[in-house]
């Protein structure tokens, strides 16, 4: 239905100021609010990573004040993003030149935005790109951005160019209460049919674990879709509307999609690969969400379950390990890392617990002793958190969980507090160990390890992590 044929926006830019708070104090960011009228439809952020936060799906859903999050980040940004840069070689603004500016106000805004790599700079390259990302009204589903891109380049880059990248932060929240879009669905180019698989962050580390002669991802069929879905909810997509050759990565952190293009094979007669994609962003209505989870097929994973750890809720680990079609966002190990052993032996209750192997002091100082790749577990600001479970050991260990904070990814060695329940090495004997902390006026992350340090093991049973206060 055409609710939006006869209806006139009134696009413009407005720069706004926006605080946070963060783990050195307060500070500061401009953003480029993009309006209609008085009503915020998205948010450009243009340093470091060029993106635009699309808040509103329709007109009447734009609203005319945000909420700011403690701080700015992939974990709390203001809505579903797509990014306008070229993301290459690196995942920021890399060219020697960077340049942007806005066109238009009224029916229609256009954010233009170019990078420029010289041979003397510092990737010894001759390359430019530019993006046109084009806000309108579509008489069907309101607010839609056209995205323009062109790239050339005198060398040849294996595994093409990441375009623009989708990432909504509730998709891989572990909180069970932040959860949205249970599904990633796209077009591929090996089948007519939509493909799907489930937002726990186990299947989308599978999901693109395929080798093609291009390199790794999954190859898309042009003229299709990648989307993220809910039933019966609005959900926003990314649509390939330009002739090349598209290949699709999923973050596995994020669950993100780095959606790229690849060169042609050989150069135009001036030495230069030249590759011009387009896409669409849009939030596509909820009647058509349904379509797609009931038309779509699931991505054959090379594994049916892993072990994906609940927070929020009492985790016995009965049912453990997970099917990787659930929606739940479990904590789990990367799909090539040995997975949490299962112990159907031992049980402080029902019949299973998860047995860790001791490893040695040194060892555990190591920066990814006991690592648990995904996903970032994001505290909010002013909370009291409880965790606890119950422990038995055996052989001379000594068994705990670590919970340190840190402030922006799994990869920063700036620990802003190192924490841990108590020890137990109860031989034989079930102890219960907990710990509890708040947190500061920003939202920390949590780096969770379950540790068993000396000669034997230890069993980890009736596990929870949740907030208890406010």
């Amino acid at each position: 239905m055409a609710n939006y044929a006869h209806y006139k926006p009134n696009f413009h830019i407005k720069k706004a100021l926006y605080k946070f708070h963060g783990a050195t104090g307060d500070y500061q960011n401009y953003f480029w609010e993009i309006r209609d009228g008085e009503k915020i439809v998205a948010v450009f952020l243009q340093e470091p990573q060029s993106q635009i936060d699309v808040i509103a799906p329709t007109p009447e859903m734009a609203p005319t004040k945000l909420d700011l999050p403690a701080r700015y980040h992939y974990g709390a940004m203001f809505g579903t993003r797509f990014t306008t840069i070229a993301y290459w070689p690196e995942f920021k603004i890399s060219g020697d030149k960077h340049e942007f500016h806005f066109v238009g106000s009224g029916d229609s805004l256009t954010i233009v935005e170019s990078q420029e790599w010289l041979p003397e700079g510092k990737f010894k390259c001759r390359a430019k790109s530019v993006h046109r990302a084009t806000l309108r009204i579509d008489p069907v589903f309101g607010y839609v951005f056209d995205l323009h891109c062109t790239f050339e380049t005198d060398k040849f880059i294996k595994g093409g160019i990441e375009f623009t990248n989708l990432l909504s932060p509730e998709q891989s929240n572990p909180w069970p209460e932040k959860w949205k879009f249970d599904y990633t669905i796209y077009s591929s180019a090996d089948t007519s049919a939509y493909v799907r698989f489930s937002s726990n962050l186990a299947a989308g580390d599978l999901s693109d674990e395929i080798q093609h002669k291009w390199g790794k991802g999954t190859t898309t069929r042009n003229g299709g879709l990648m989307a993220f879905v809910d039933k019966g909810k609005y959900s926003p997509a990314l649509l390939r509307t330009g002739n090349a050759t598209y290949v699709q990565n999923t973050c596995n952190v994020w669950l993100d999609q780095h959606n790229k293009a690849l060169l042609p094979e050989k150069p135009d007669a001036d030495g230069m690969y030249r590759v011009n994609p387009r896409f669409r962003f849009v939030y596509l209505p909820p009647q058509m969400a349904n379509y797609l989870i009931e038309n779509s097929v699931p991505f054959k994973l090379k594994k049916d379950s892993m072990v994906q750890i609940r927070l929020g809720v009492d985790e016995g680990f009965e049912e453990q390990p997970l099917s990787t079609s659930t929606s739940i966002r479990g904590i789990c190990k990367g799909w090539w890392e040995k997975d949490f052993v299962i112990d159907q032996s031992l049980a402080h209750r029902g019949k299973k617990s998860i047995r860790i192997d001791g490893i040695t002091e040194e060892q555990s100082h190591q920066k990814y002793a006991n690592f648990i790749i995904t996903p970032q577990i994001l505290l909010e600001p002013n909370c009291t958190y409880k965790i606890e479970a119950y422990v038995r050991t055996s052989g001379n260990v000594k068994a705990f969980i670590s919970a340190d904070l840190y402030e922006w990814t799994p990869h920063d060695e700036a620990w802003l507090k190192k924490q841990q329940t108590n020890q137990s090495n109860q031989q034989n004997k079930w102890g219960k160990i907990e710990l509890v902390f708040t947190t500061p006026n920003y939202d920390p992350f949590a780096d969770l390890r379950f540790m068993a340090i000396g000669d034997g093991f230890a069993n980890f049973d009736d596990f929870s992590f949740k907030k208890v206060q406010p």
